[in-house]
This record gives C-alpha cells, sequence and structure tokens, in this order.
C-alpha cells in the first residue's frame, strides 16, 4: 500500500442513514446507497499550503455521486444501516451531515464509527483476531494471568514517581 492509497471504501446498499441534527434541530432520514470511505486522505494547510499531510477521514456520500463544489454541513448524532458483505450493518457516530450544491447528502465521522456486525465475517482478516478457540469466560481468565514487563522508566512517567524531596526543594527557590 502507498501513501496516496490509503483509502478504504465500503459500499452500503439498501442504506437508511439517520442523522439528528444538534442544537435542538430535527431529524434527517435518507435511504439510498452509500460509499462509507475510512482512512488517511492527503490534505494541504498552512497558511502558504505550505503543509502537506494524511488526515483521518471517516466520510460517506451517496454512492457513485460526482464531486461537489460546495456542501453545507450541521453537526449531528449519525446512524447508517446497509447491507455490506452479505450482511446487514451499522455505523454510529458523531459528526456532520449536511447536502450539497448537486442535491445529494454526505458526511463525516469526527472520530472512527462504531462499525456493529451481525455476525463475524466467515474469513478474519488475520489469524492474528483468532489465537485460540478460549470462550470469553476463558479469555478473560487468561488475560488475569498476564503481567505487562514495562520498564521502571514507564512506570515512572505514568505514576510521576521517582523525584526526590530533595529535587522538589531546590525549583521552589
Amino acid at each position: 500500500m502507498t501513501l496516496a492509497s490509503s483509502l478504504r471504501t465500503y459500499r452500503l446498499t439498501n442504506a437508511r442513514v439517520v442523522a439528528l441534527l444538534e442544537d435542538g434541530g430535527g431529524a434527517v432520514v435518507e435511504t439510498r446507497d452509500v460509499d462509507y470511505m475510512e482512512g488517511r486522505s492527503l490534505s494541504i494547510s498552512g497558511r502558504d499550503g505550505d503543509i502537506i499531510h494524511l488526515a483521518p477521514i471517516w466520510s460517506f456520500s451517496v454512492a457513485d455521486s460526482k464531486v461537489p463544489d460546495m456542501v453545507e454541513m450541521s453537526r449531528a448524532q449519525i446512524v447508517i444501516e446497509g447491507d455490506c458483505d452479505g450482511q446487514r450493518v451499522e455505523l454510529r457516530g458523531a459528526g456532520s451531515f449536511g447536502y450539497t450544491d448537486l442535491g445529494t447528502f454526505e458526511g463525516e465521522f469526527h472520530a472512527a464509527p462504531t462499525f456493529l456486525l451481525e455476525e463475524e465475517p466467515d474469513e478474519p482478516p488475520s489469524d492474528e483476531l483468532r489465537k485460540s478457540d478460549l470462550t470469553p469466560e476463558e479469555w478473560v481468565e487468561h488475560m488475569r494471568t498476564i503481567e505487562v514487563d514495562a520498564p521502571e522508566q514507564f512506570r515512572r512517567a505514568q505514576y510521576g514517581v521517582g523525584l526526590s524531596d530533595r529535587d522538589t526543594d531546590e525549583h521552589d527557590d
């Protein structure tokens, strides 16, 4: 994967988008096929457009819609439900929702949305996700037996310990 191709698109068919607009606003409900994209997208910022970075995005729009010139958005709580990869899925989160100059809707989540699945996919993306056939109870019990071997430097930073009284007294002058 290259830096320029770090976006992943999921097509949600038979999708229902519900956006509850903030600040006393009402609800907007749309039923369309939706393209949901997540990953990192090239962004240019800075006073002179001199800062180039890859910004995280979690956005959605009407499937196969053209790129608009303008969009008007409002902050909202968003739920998108649709069919993807053979099952019904649901995305939930806070973000922005609005309409474009082309008359289509689009939006973005401000952080990675919760992605609910009806069932576990047939093929997990990696063997790391399925380390054993333990039951949830057995897994919790197993996790209680594991200890992290962190260096002392981390423990001092984590708990703010390690300063002697002499070190703090010298800086009080």
